[in-house]
């Protein structure tokens, strides 16, 4: 009997262990269907390989509901625009990006070293706030595979914050 009470001891610790789930934190009040236009800034990558991120984010909105903004536009404009350490970018910045790329929200984000985990923050352009915080899990393993698995995780965790 208590052979068997370890075995279904260690057996629910392992499923524990591997149901981790993307964590979020959305701003209350946020109309995120009001977000049809999405920036997508270059993802930070140890790894070298934000711009393959940035890419299969910017495929993945094409292909679902909302839209992403000309890339190339955008990273003209962010390239003028060096973000500060506590507060981003600045309201006129933001307001620079809204009105030449035509986006209502800017996604910015970064990878684990290992790809373990992305954190991603979706900001709204109209008034600077961060209304999406989060940090995303691949659903299978220790470490996500490929850009497009985090761009498909994004997309998931949005949806659920849309709710």
């Amino acid at each position: 009997m208590r052979r068997w009470l370890c075995v279904v001891a260690a057996a629910a610790l392992a499923l524990a262990a591997c149901a981790r789930r993307s964590e979020f934190r959305a701003e209350e009040a946020v109309d995120f269907g009001a977000y049809r236009h999405f920036g997508v800034a270059p993802f930070l990558d140890p790894k070298g390989r934000g711009q393959q991120v940035t890419d299969a984010f910017a495929a993945a909105l094409a292909q679902s509901t909302y839209e992403p903004v000309d890339q190339k536009a955008l990273a003209e404009i962010l390239s003028q625009y060096k973000p500060d350490r506590e507060v981003g970018y600045r309201a006129e910045e933001l307001e620079t990006l809204r009105s030449k790329t035509g986006a209502d929200a800017l996604i910015i984000g970064r990878m684990a070293a290992d790809w373990s985990y992305a954190l991603v923050t979706v900001v709204e352009l109209d008034s600077g706030a961060s209304v999406l915080h989060a940090r995303l899990l691949p659903k299978k393993g220790k470490a996500f595979t490929s850009a497009d698995q985090v761009a498909r995780e994004f997309l998931r965790v949005y949806a659920k914050a849309a709710r």
